[in-house]
């Protein structure tokens, strides 16, 4: 499984970077955020309710492989049922950012049911409503939470 895009902001890139790294902003982008926090640079604890039509609650702390403020950061996931990673740049665009994000996963057991012609317009979807009704400072990292 593959996501992968990219996304203007009207903002420096250090701006998209403190909202990359607000646990208030990311628990109001990221659909089934229940907890989320940052453990120093190295890693990011966080409980999800569930994905799509997989019910939860899920929670673990996904490892920072890479972290180069403000402009690059990666994540990465190893568990029985998913295992993947995300990388997300920054890079200056004019008076803005435009930032690009490239996760790739394998989804094991029941998980692997979310990377399909059927259910992947219900994630997308799903996101794209928590990111309309988040207001102002959910479109700060609105990407990021499409991934």
């Amino acid at each position: 499984m593959e996501l992968k895009g990219t996304h203007k902001f009207a903002v420096a890139p250090q701006v998209v970077w403190d909202a990359l790294h607000n646990p208030a902003i990311l628990k109001n982008c990221i659909p089934g955020i229940e907890e989320i926090s940052w453990q120093g640079e190295n890693a990011i604890n966080a409980r999800i309710s569930g994905i799509g039509p997989m019910k939860g609650p899920y929670g673990g702390t996904v490892n920072v492989l890479e972290h180069t403020a403000p402009s690059h950061m990666k994540i990465g996931l190893s568990r029985a049922s998913v295992s993947g990673s995300l990388s997300v740049d920054l890079a200056p665009d004019g008076a803005g950012t435009l930032l690009t994000y490239n996760a790739q996963g394998t989804l094991n057991g029941a998980f692997a049911m979310l990377d399909n012609p059927l259910t992947r317009p219900l994630i997308d979807g799903a996101s794209l409503r928590r990111c309309a009704r988040g207001g102002a400072a959910c479109h700060e990292c609105c990407p990021f939470a499409l991934i």
